[in-house]
């Protein structure tokens, strides 16, 4: 199914740090480029089995057209997305 946005990032619903990231990307996003589910969730879980990816609490996935992203390039490329100095 196609959805709109530029990324979707894929975090752990239940991380406190992980919160915290995903608050400080949709605040910093008027434009909705990206798109969140928590990993936890049936969207994040069904968008995931769909794709292939395989469910990694110790880690945010950032997913775009062509590719996915973990760690430390996930939180990277997701903030890269938003454009300019916040």
């Amino acid at each position: 199914e196609d959805v709109a946005g530029e990324g979707i990032v894929l975090f752990d619903g239940v991380c406190n740090v992980c919160n915290t990231f995903v608050h400080f990307l949709v605040d910093r996003d008027p434009t909705a480029k990206l798109l969140f589910a928590s990993q936890q969730s049936p969207t994040g879980e069904d968008f995931m089995k769909e794709k292939g990816i395989e469910t990694n609490l110790e880690t945010m996935a950032f997913v775009t057209k062509d590719k996915v992203y973990y760690h430390s390039t996930a939180v990277i490329r997701s903030i890269a997305m938003l454009g300019g100095i916040w």
